[in-house]
C-alpha cells in the first residue's frame, strides 16, 4: 500500500513537469503568434501570390497532389490525437469516479489536472467551477499548440512543393527548341522565383525561430517525463499519457521532417539545374544558370535561434536525449 502511494506520489510530480513544459511551449508560441501577426499576416498573402495554379503539366500536378496529400494526413492524425488526448485528460476523472462508484459504492470525482488554487478547491461549487476551468484551460493549450504547429507545417509543405515544382521547371528548361531571348526571359524567371523562395523561408524561419527553440529543448524532457509515467501508472490515466507521448512525438517529427525536406528540396534545384538542356542555350542563359546553381548550394536551414539547424538528424537526436533522461531517471527510481 505504501509503495502505491509512493508511486502515485512520483507519477504526479512528473505529469506535474509534463504538464508545465507544455503550458510554457503554449505560452511562448502564442506569444510569438501574436508579436508577429503583421509578418503572418504578409507571408500568408505572399504565398497566395505565388501558389501554383492549373493548367500544370501531368508530372507537376502530380508533385501538388503528393505534397498536399502527405500534409493533410499529417495534420489530420495530429489534430485527432490531440484533441483525443485532452478529452481523455478530462473525462479520467469522470471515469474513475463511475468506476470506484459501480465496484464499492462510493467514491469522489477528482480533478483534470495536478493544480494549486488560493482557495479550497474542494466545496461543491468551488469544485465545479475548478473543474470546468481545467477543461477549458487545457482546451486552450491545445488549440494554441495545434494551431501554430498547424500553420507552421502548412507554410513549410507549401514552400517545400514549389520548390519541387521548380525542379520540375529547371529539368524542362532548354529541352524544346527556343530564342534565346526566351531562353534567357524563362532562366530569369526562374531564377527570380526561387530568390523570393529564399526570402520567404528566411522570413518564415525568423517568425518561428523561437517557438522552434522551445520545442528542440523542451521536447526531449516532455517526452521522457511522458513514457516514465506511462510505465508507472494504471492502464486508463496511461491511455492519456499514451495519446499525449504520440502527439509529442508527431509535433516535433514533423517540425523536423519538413525543415529537412525543404533542406533537401533546396540542395536538388542545383541538380535540376544542371540536369537541363543547358547546353543548348546561349552563354549569357548559361551564365545566369550557374549563378542560380551556386545560390542553391547554399544551405536554406530552419534554426532553433540560431543555435542548432533543425533536421531529421535533430528529431534523431531529441529521441536519444529522450532515452537517456528515462533511462536515468527510471534507474534512479528503482535504486530508491
Amino acid at each position: 500500500m505504501m509503495v502505491m502511494r509512493v508511486i502515485r506520489c512520483n507519477c504526479k510530480i512528473v505529469r506535474v513537469m509534463s504538464l508545465g513544459k507544455s503550458q510554457i511551449k503554449c505560452i511562448a508560441k502564442v506569444l510569438s503568434l501574436w508579436y508577429k501577426k503583421d509578418i503572418f499576416s504578409q507571408l500568408l498573402k505572399e504565398l497566395s501570390e505565388i501558389w501554383p495554379t492549373t493548367p500544370l503539366d501531368e508530372d507537376a500536378q502530380s508533385i501538388k497532389t503528393r505534397s498536399l496529400s502527405a500534409l493533410h494526413m499529417t495534420q489530420r492524425w495530429y489534430f485527432a490525437t490531440n484533441v483525443l488526448g485532452v478529452w481523455f485528460y478530462n473525462v479520467t476523472p469522470i471515469v474513475k469516479y463511475m468506476y470506484r462508484w459501480l465496484k464499492e459504492g462510493d467514491g469522489q470525482i477528482g480533478f483534470v489536472w495536478v493544480s494549486w488554487y488560493p482557495f479550497d478547491k474542494n466545496g461543491t461549487v468551488a469544485h465545479i467551477a475548478v473543474y470546468i476551468f481545467e477543461i477549458f484551460a487545457g482546451q486552450t493549450c491545445v488549440w494554441i499548440m495545434v494551431s501554430t504547429d498547424l500553420l507552421f507545417s502548412g507554410m513549410a509543405s507549401h514552400i517545400s512543393m514549389l520548390l519541387k515544382l521548380l525542379q520540375r521547371r529547371l529539368q524542362c528548361f532548354g529541352t524544346t527548341p527556343q530564342t534565346d531571348d526566351v531562353n534567357y526571359q524563362e532562366i530569369i524567371a526562374i531564377i527570380k522565383l526561387h530568390q523570393r523562395l529564399i526570402r520567404y523561408c528566411n522570413d518564415l524561419e525568423g517568425v518561428f525561430s523561437f517557438s522552434n527553440l522551445v520545442n528542440v529543448v523542451l521536447s526531449s524532457m516532455n517526452i521522457c517525463c511522458v513514457v516514465f509515467v506511462i510505465m508507472l501508472l494504471e492502464p486508463l490515466p496511461a491511455l492519456s499519457s499514451k495519446l499525449f507521448l504520440v502527439s509529442a512525438l508527431i509535433q516535433i517529427g514533423m517540425l523536423c521532417w519538413y525543415a529537412d525536406d525543404i533542406f533537401h528540396a533546396n540542395g536538388d534545384v542545383a541538380t535540376a539545374a544542371y540536369n537541363s538542356g543547358w547546353y543548348r542555350t546561349s552563354p549569357k542563359c548559361r551564365r545566369s544558370l550557374l549563378f542560380l546553381i551556386r545560390r542553391a548550394q547554399k544551405p536554406i536551414a530552419f534554426t532553433a535561434m540560431n543555435f542548432t539547424n533543425i533536421s531529421l538528424a535533430t528529431y534523431s537526436a531529441i529521441l536519444t536525449r529522450s532515452y537517456s533522461y528515462f533511462a536515468l531517471l527510471y534507474t534512479m527510481y528503482r535504486e530508491n
